[in-house]
């Protein structure tokens, strides 16, 4: 979502847009990013949707202050199209990036009310088949660095690497029970996480319980991802609505082990640019991890075919076809 925001932000023409981002709360990195790059941000300090009558009023107030043409909508539910369907003229678009709801108690599956809107964009195929409607897949996208991981690693040993939120769904407790049985058959093997998150003090208890303290490196949240310092990129999800890691990860030549779900499926090609494995089953990711230390050049051909793979999720395509959106709903 947020690499979704920054692009456009960079990519549309600020002759035709004038783009205005709001968030319902939070003053996160993103918030940041977004005014270092002259974009006119807007916290709302609203939560519990219709249910918070004052978060409402500062929504509704804004929006007849801004009489915006579009409204492209990546969080928040019905309210949100509700009022903007009560002040009027604007055309809006709702973009959907998950098929669960994480709470305290887990993964619990969303229930898609897309009422309101006039068109749906969905970030996957799996995305959108599961919304029930004639959505539209834009898949996210990155443009390739210039270097690539095949041409710079220089360190010794194998690393492994992992980037995302450190929260349950993302699975990385599995990686670290996963990277216990590679070190029963491959000594100089070390795994790097870069995230920040709720679940990192009980993942840094799964460390020690596992006696790898000295194997695993917490890199906290990086705006620069080190790819170029790992050998193979493991994406150990739950569930994946797409996953932009794993994208970045393949546009610097890394061949990825993943997770047999969602959107992961339709990025990664098994036994070309890297493997599936079911969730939630170290045993698997450990096999294929041994697999490809053993394998120098399938690694590297397997890189190769990754970062050419990634090429077709470029920014440049992504923010084009969102803007043709925008250009056929104006339209109207």
């Amino acid at each position: 979502m947020a690499r979704i925001v920054t692009a456009l932000a960079d990519h549309l023409d600020p002759e035709k847009y004038q783009l205005n981002v709001w968030f319902r709360r939070g003053h996160g990195s993103l918030v940041a990013l977004l005014e270092k790059k002259g974009i006119l941000v807007r916290v709302l300090d609203w939560s519990g949707g219709e249910r918070n009558p004052v978060g409402l009023w500062r929504f509704l107030r804004g929006h007849v202050n801004h009489k915006f043409s579009i409204l492209h909508q990546h969080v928040g539910g019905r309210a949100v199209r509700w009022i903007s369907r009560y002040v009027g003229g604007v055309k809006i678009i709702t973009h959907l990036h998950g098929r669960v709801i994480e709470g305290s108690e887990g993964m619990i599956p969303a229930h898609p009310n897309l009422a309101g809107a006039d068109q749906i964009i969905a970030t996957s195929r799996t995305v959108a088949e599961w919304s029930g409607v004639n959505a539209q897949v834009v898949y996210p996208g990155v443009d390739l660095p210039l270097h690539t991981c095949i041409h710079i690693k220089k360190h010794p040993g194998f690393v492994l690497g992992v980037a995302g939120r450190l929260v349950p769904i993302k699975g990385i407790k599995y990686l670290i029970r996963a990277l216990s049985i590679v070190k029963t058959s491959l000594t100089d093997v070390s795994l790097e996480i870069a995230g920040s998150g709720q679940e990192e003090e009980e993942l840094h208890l799964e460390v020690q319980r596992y006696g790898l303290t000295n194997s695993v490196k917490f890199l906290g949240w990086c705006e620069n991802v080190p790819y170029e310092r790992w050998d193979v990129f493991v994406m150990p999800s739950l569930e994946e609505s797409f996953c932009i890691a794993a994208l970045e990860a393949m546009a610097w030549g890394l061949p990825i082990v993943g997770s047999n779900v969602g959107g992961l499926t339709e990025l990664v090609i098994p036994g070309k640019t890297g493997w599936l494995t079911p969730p939630a089953d170290p045993t698997a990711l450990a096999d294929r991890i041994v697999s490809l230390s053993s394998k120098a050049q399938e690694r590297r051909t397997m890189g190769l075919a990754a970062r050419e793979r990634a090429a077709f999720f470029n920014t440049k395509r992504m923010c084009r076809s969102i803007e043709e959106i925008y250009q056929t709903l104006l339209a109207d």
